[in-house]
């Protein structure tokens, strides 16, 4: 489009070109057929799943990191028989980590410090790959695991409260840390500290922009309480509350989670889906139904832009994708996998994984989708 000589500027979600005389469409935008609008490009709401169970009884996954799609992190408990008791006399190994290579899954059972002493397969609660080479976990006894150029080490962390839930951070010097009691830990690279934050709800989900300028944590309790803080300022504040399950007095009421995608918050309520504008304080409501009829709740919002978003439910049968213009129920894996739950999931390279464990325990669940 060339630019109009009277206005001398271009229409919404355009730029001018470098040569100053024409306008070209943003990222993720085209022009019409007029060349008078750039419109949001479309994603394909198909994917190819593959079903992967580890372990037997009572095992389970608590988060997944993506970092290619043949370098995949869980972490979790996942439990094998040891018909010959050579691990540790119960008939039972336990490994609290798995790596996908795009073969196959690897069990680990790491080892992780704890306030008495070194602990082999506790419980691991969070996964974060900064990049291939520096992965962080943080397991049920209080310490961090960190695999950093091909060496494993793990640290008690004394500046966090209660167990940590998630891990999110722009790089390995800026890392957060959430969980229990409303606590957040920050990592600046050498040390840790505890941030003062205005909740002891349960912190379940830590992100952010990829400058980390804006960052933002979410958590809810079974009871109606829930909670988005944002960070300003190097404090944390309230950005919505709510203490009941239903909208009375104001049009979010129980709040499920929420996720950054570019400058927008979304947040997704037992009622409806929003976006919320981080730099106009605009908000509007993408989904009018009430979301608990076709999830139950929602766990993660996952994204790799505005085109191509991700409501990710409690269940393994039944997921959300925006697509920039449509919204698409996944039914795909209705009759393949029981209810769930899932406990989280990430998104990357048109890969999308999601964990938990089918039917409350019989075993782990990986689900992995591929864009077609």
């Amino acid at each position: 489009m060339i630019l109009d000589a009277d206005t001398c500027a271009c229409v919404p979600n355009s730029h001018l070109s470098e040569d100053e005389e024409s306008c070209e469409c943003d990222s993720l935008y085209h022009w019409n057929s007029g060349m008078t609008a750039c419109v949001l490009d479309t994603t394909s709401h198909d994917f190819v799943w593959s079903i992967d169970t580890l372990g037997i009884h009572l095992s389970f996954i608590n988060d997944v990191s993506i970092i290619n799609e043949n370098d995949i992190w869980v972490v979790g408990q996942i439990t094998l028989t040891d018909p010959d008791s050579s691990y540790n006399n119960s008939g039972r190994e336990e490994f609290n980590a798995a790596h996908w290579d795009g073969q196959e899954w690897e069990l680990l059972h790491l080892i992780s410090e704890t306030i008495t002493g070194p602990y082999i397969g506790a419980e691991i609660m969070a996964v974060y790959a900064v990049t291939p080479d520096d992965v962080w976990m943080y397991t049920s006894g209080g310490a961090y695991i960190r695999y950093f150029n091909g060496i494993w080490s793990s640290e008690v962390i004394y500046d966090a409260v209660g167990g940590i839930l998630d891990i999110w951070g722009p790089s390995a010097d800026d890392l957060y840390f959430v969980g229990t009691n409303g606590s957040i830990t920050h990592y600046d690279g050498s040390s840790f500290s505890l941030m003062s934050t205005p909740t002891n709800i349960p912190l379940l989900n830590v992100f952010g922009s990829k400058d980390g300028e804006d960052v933002f944590a979410s958590g809810r309790t079974d009871l109606g309480e829930s909670i988005v803080l944002s960070l300003q300022d190097h404090e944390w504040q309230v950005l919505f509350l709510s203490e009941v399950h239903d909208t009375t007095g104001g049009n979010f009421g129980h709040i499920y989670t929420a996720g950054l995608v570019g400058d927008t918050l979304h947040v997704a309520t037992a009622y409806n889906l929003h976006k919320y504008n981080i730099n106009t304080g605009e908000d509007m409501i993408l989904f009018t139904e009430d979301t608990r009829f076709y999830f139950g709740a929602f766990v993660q919002i996952v994204s790799q832009g505005s085109n191509d978003i991700m409501y990710c439910g409690e269940g393994f049968n039944t997921q959300l994708h925006f697509n920039g213009v449509t919204f698409n129920f996944n039914y795909s894996l209705e009759n393949r996998l029981g209810p769930g739950p899932v406990k989280s999931a990430d998104y990357k390279d048109n890969i999308i994984v999601m964990v938990g464990d089918e039917n409350a325990g019989s075993h782990a669940i990986v689900v992995r989708g591929k864009r077609t």
